[in-house]
């Protein structure tokens, strides 16, 4: 069950990543080629999506691991979330496509 939870969490981290990582320019023209900068509403609301995935990634961690080992287990998923989005970026942009 844990290591379920921790799946988990590194996947809404993933998301999170993904979407702070699609509102700069260069990262949403790889992965849509004719890609217009984001509305003032939607990159509030990108950001709100990441915080609210973040939190909800450490509160889950935090019933299942208990707080001392949760926070390193949290911040240890979110390198590992951000580094799976760059490797994403740089090797195949077009799978963060399906990403709103």
């Amino acid at each position: 069950m844990p290591e379920l939870m921790q799946l988990c969490v590194f996947v809404l981290c993933y998301l999170a990543f993904a979407q702070l990582a699609l509102l700069q320019q260069a990262h949403r023209q790889k992965v849509w080629r004719l890609a217009a900068s984001p509305a003032a509403c939607e990159r509030w609301l990108r950001r709100i999506v990441a915080a609210v995935s973040f939190g909800s990634a450490q509160a889950a961690l935090m019933t299942v691991e208990g707080p001392g080992f949760a926070v390193l287990l949290w911040l240890w998923l979110m390198a590992a979330a951000a580094v799976a989005v760059a490797f994403t970026l740089s090797w195949k942009p077009g799978l963060l496509r399906w990403i709103p």
